[in-house]
């Protein structure tokens, strides 16, 4: 899912048994952002986590657009509404691969 949106996962850690963090990034929308200010570091890569609530598969990702907001750099909007895109369009490919969620 995340690569079918040239998201990279950079890096997947159990937090707990029951819920998985995946690190997501393309890598070209990362640096156009750091580019920018190099303040958007600390807020890389894009969290997505995964795990199960009441015997359904739950996946939420960051909202990359406010997240970016938080630096208060109009020229990072762009870049934050195609980060916020990709991750939308990642969550509604989860929602169509479990139609108990759709």
């Amino acid at each position: 899912m995340i690569a079918g949106q040239s998201l990279v996962a950079l890096e997947a850690n159990d937090v707990r048994a029951s819920v998985a963090r995946v690190g997501a990034c393309n890598p070209t929308l990362a640096h156009g952002a750091l580019s920018v200010s190099l303040d958007v570091g600390v807020l890389l890569p894009c969290n997505v986590a995964v795990y199960v609530a009441d015997g359904a598969t739950v996946v939420c990702a960051v909202a990359a657009d406010e997240m970016l907001g938080m630096v208060g750099n109009p020229a990072l909007e762009p870049i934050a509404r195609e980060v916020a895109e990709r991750l939308d369009r990642v969550l509604m490919r989860a929602c169509e691969a479990d139609p108990a969620r759709g």
